[in-house]
């Protein structure tokens, strides 16, 4: 099969991502001293080259596509999945909305907005009381965590379909998609927390990218126009984005010299140039400590691969897996865990660890090349299946992997949290039932 972009673009993606953050790592404006360099490069490069042989195997493996008329995505006979998607989104971005105190405060539209307000003028209390949760182990009703697992992955899933059926949406339920979309952004603000931020850019821009890429691999037209409201909510949500990283962050750490003072060992250092600039120009500041945001886990993992290994069981790579997992059969997994061994000098849940260090407790270090290998072959079969066949939940699957993918340097965000968790398999699920039934009615 011969080499085609679309069909490679999300391995390239990948790549060319970690790649960059690598470089920030190495020569951005924190200095990070790693202590064993060359066990470090090795297996960051050995994780890179597995990812490449899962994707390529996969695209190996695939099958030729069937010379057929091509579908236009987002079927009229598929509107009724939508409407499905689009009430359970509602039911769980309304249990899940933090810091609610009763019944009246979950149907209770300013409170949601008064809550983000808050979280957006004093970011640094709301983040203080959101970790004194973390560090205190509220993980919430269990009950209720149990039922959000069966529908949380509706938050997930409302955006990339409201993308792809964007056309076929009367303009009452646009608006309320719209604004469905926004609640775990304002649940997010709420808490100080940037990651609710963050996803809200990440899904609407990968569910456009995905939205494109197909239409041009399918019909040789982009279909730019058909989607100008996007491009105009991504523009305006980075900005914001951006703008509340810079504000949130200066209100937790304030000066550049928080980030050394994190690291009793001594091996972060930043050169006050550095700090002197930061002062001087907000955008610099901005961008530094997004460096940080970005990249600081790969200093964890620096500081991890020293430690002896201890398996999690399978348990380990996940904090809500393992807590509950805990809590359920009232063991410590905790102290096993590689964030816990390397606490004395790097914050537990205060600092990034990266997705390698999370997966190495349950799989060592060198049985994360083999994850990254499953992982690559199962996002490239995914894609493949997108890209031929206009399957709406592996174009889902693929946001969840962007998100999985961008936060790779910094945790494991996919699989560590609740929200990721039940996105991932059940959407997983979804599609490969879907697909096999198309098999099944095509033989």
């Amino acid at each position: 099969m011969k080499f085609s972009i679309p069909y490679n673009a999300p391995i390239i993606f990948l790549q060319c991502y970690l790649f960059l953050t690598l470089i920030i790592f190495q020569f951005g404006p924190i200095n990070y001293k790693v202590i064993n360099p060359h066990i470090f490069w090795m297996l960051i490069l050995s994780y890179h080259l597995c990812f490449l042989l899962g994707y390529i195997v996969a695209y190996k493996l695939k099958k030729p596509k069937k010379i057929i008329k091509p579908v236009e995505l987002a079927k009229n006979s598929e509107m009724r999945i939508y409407y499905f998607v689009f009430v359970l989104s509602i039911i769980s971005s309304l249990m899940s909305f933090k810091g609610v105190s009763s019944i009246y405060d979950l149907i209770n539209p300013l409170f949601w907005i008064e809550s983000a307000i808050n979280g957006i003028l004093f970011p640094g209390d709301a983040y203080n009381e959101k970790m004194s949760r973390v560090l205190n182990n509220d993980n919430g009703n269990k009950l209720l965590n149990i039922f959000l697992f069966f529908i949380a992955f509706s938050k997930t899933l409302i955006v990339p379909f409201t993308v792809f059926f964007w056309s076929r949406i009367p303009k009452l339920i646009k608006v309320i998609a719209i604004f469905i979309t926004l609640l775990p952004l304002l649940s997010s603000l709420s808490n100080g927390t940037n990651k609710g931020v963050f996803d809200f850019v990440i899904l609407y821009s990968s569910s456009l990218v995905f939205y494109f890429l197909y239409n041009k691999n399918n019909f040789n037209n982009y279909l730019f126009a058909s989607r100008n409201f996007f491009l105009i909510i991504i523009f305006t949500s980075l900005i914001g984005a951006l703008s509340f990283f810079g504000s949130s962050i200066g209100a937790r750490g304030g000066n550049l010299r928080y980030i050394e003072s994190q690291d009793p060992l001594g091996n972060i250092s930043i050169l006050q140039e550095t700090v002197d600039k930061s002062n001087d120009d907000s955008y610099y500041y901005t961008y530094v400590w997004l460096s940080s945001y970005i990249v600081q886990g790969y200093y964890g993992f620096s500081l991890a691969i020293e430690k002896d290994f201890n398996t999690t069981y399978g348990f380990g790579n996940s904090v809500f897996i393992r807590r509950n997992v805990e809590s359920l059969l009232g063991i410590d997994l905790n102290k096993r865990t590689f964030q816990n061994k390397i606490d004395d000098w790097w914050g537990e849940s205060s600092q990034w660890h990266s997705f390698y260090s999370y997966m190495a407790n349950d799989f060592h270090f060198i049985g994360v090349g083999v994850v990254c290998f499953f992982l690559s072959f199962i996002m490239g079969n995914i894609w493949f299946s997108f890209l031929d066949t206009g399957n709406l939940y592996a174009g889902a699957m693929m946001c969840v992997f962007a998100i999985l993918i961008i936060f790779i340097p910094a945790n494991n965000q996919i699989f560590g949290f609740l929200d990721g968790v039940s996105a991932f398999f059940w959407i997983y699920i979804f599609w490969f039932f879907s697909t096999n039934k198309i098999k099944f009615l095509n033989d």
